[in-house]
């Protein structure tokens, strides 16, 4: 796309019909000339008047002035549109272009939405609510250093809804589920990027978190990876998914201790007294399998028939140097569940749509969300009929 973008602009419609009204001019003037130097050569004999004749009649035939016309003309026009609508032309040349078009391409988010994302519910794959998924990426938002975008304000302005113990929106604290004490240190990060789709960071306690229940070979400092981005990407990383407490998952006090990513009831190993982060959250773990998988997309496909954008959160706690060795894809991660964002449409797209409908003006939505959130909104701006 970079080296597409290089050199010259391509040239529109309105350039080549300018070229090609000169080249006929040209075609004329090369005719003409001779031809009139010729006929007054056999009427009044060769003569140097005869000749200054026919170079004046060429140079009358020469559009010199067209240059100056197109340029004033567009002028002209773009000091109309600046004060009847507003628009401020760069390039005078995109004036013909804007008048015949055909084809619009839009993208969706920020040109037909508002761009103003907001947290409406944060749930775990069986769809349930709870507020585990949207701590862990608050966490994540918090300390990650790149954009801050308009998902992960929206993030950080999510708050708890109620003030219940099973929350839809993440907590004022984002550390509610750690110790007061704790200091979070970014010692890694995954940024994102529009091949993976996701973005991680790699979060260390300050001295560590020791377990007064464990030994103190265990008490070692532990290290949370989070994990969150497109559910298919975030999904295709991990190993297991979170069980909350309404479904008969358990809690235990501290995040920052091995996560072997197993549920005490399937008899894994650990140390006596470590928490695991499903615990830590509130919960417990069950293997990622095809039928959750399966229950997954439905969740996803339930909410975002009603317009909301999903975005998965994955963790896992456990050896800050291990973690980072393993990476992103052999961490053998755990599913938090989805946070979904609502975008409402701009109270002006509707309008605009069928204006430029009336116009003959075909419009087209380029995006990189999913079928059923663009189609939602198409629906709701006019390009689709309502279902």
């Amino acid at each position: 796309m970079a080296e597409s973008l290089k050199g010259l602009r391509p040239r529109s419609s309105f350039d080549r019909g300018v070229d090609g009204f000169g080249a006929l001019m040209l075609q004329f003037t090369l005719v003409m000339c001779p031809l009139v130097f010729l006929i007054q050569t056999l009427k009044d004999g060769v003569s140097s008047e005869g000749f200054l004749y026919a170079v004046s009649v060429g140079v009358g035939l020469t559009p010199e002035m067209l240059p100056v016309v197109v340029t004033v003309c567009l002028a002209l026009g773009a000091m109309q549109l600046s004060r009847s609508r507003g628009v401020i032309v760069k390039h005078l040349d995109s004036l013909p272009t804007l008048g015949q078009l055909n084809v619009l391409c839009v993208d969706k988010t920020g040109t037909l939405t508002r761009d103003a994302a907001r947290v409406e519910l944060s749930l775990t794959l069986r769809g349930r609510q709870d507020g585990a998924a949207l701590r862990l990426a608050r966490m994540h938002s918090l300390h990650q250093t790149g954009i801050q975008n308009a998902v992960e304000k929206a993030v950080l302005e999510a708050e708890e809804e109620g003030g219940g113990t099973n929350p839809t929106r993440a907590s004022k604290n984002p550390l509610s589920a750690l110790r007061p004490d704790a200091k979070l240190t970014n010692v890694h990060e995954w940024p994102f990027d529009f091949d993976r789709r996701r973005a991680s960071v790699l979060l260390q306690p300050e001295g560590g978190l020791p377990d007064s229940s464990s030994s103190s070979s265990s008490s070692s400092p532990k290290a949370l990876l989070v994990m969150k981005g497109a559910p298919s990407e975030v999904m295709a990383v991990c190993a297991r998914f979170f069980i909350s407490s309404q479904d008969g998952g358990r809690s235990r006090s501290n995040i920052f201790y091995n996560d072997d990513g197993y549920d005490r009831k399937s008899g894994a190993s650990g140390q006596q007294g470590e928490c695991t982060l499903s615990e830590a959250m509130g919960g417990q773990t069950a293997p990622l399998d095809a039928k959750a998988r399966a229950r997954a997309e439905m969740t996803l496909k339930e909410w975002e028939k009603q317009g909301l954008r999903p975005i998965a959160v994955a963790g896992v706690s456990g050896d800050p140097k291990h973690l980072r060795a393993m990476g992103e894809e052999g961490a053998s991660l755990t599913l938090f569940g989805f946070l979904f964002l609502a975008d409402p449409p701009k109270s002006s797209a509707a309008a605009a749509i069928a204006s430029l409908q009336r116009m003959g003006v075909s419009v087209k939505v380029l995006t990189g969300d999913s079928p059923e959130v663009t189609k939602h909104v198409c629906e709701q701006v006019g390009l689709l009929p309502p279902t």
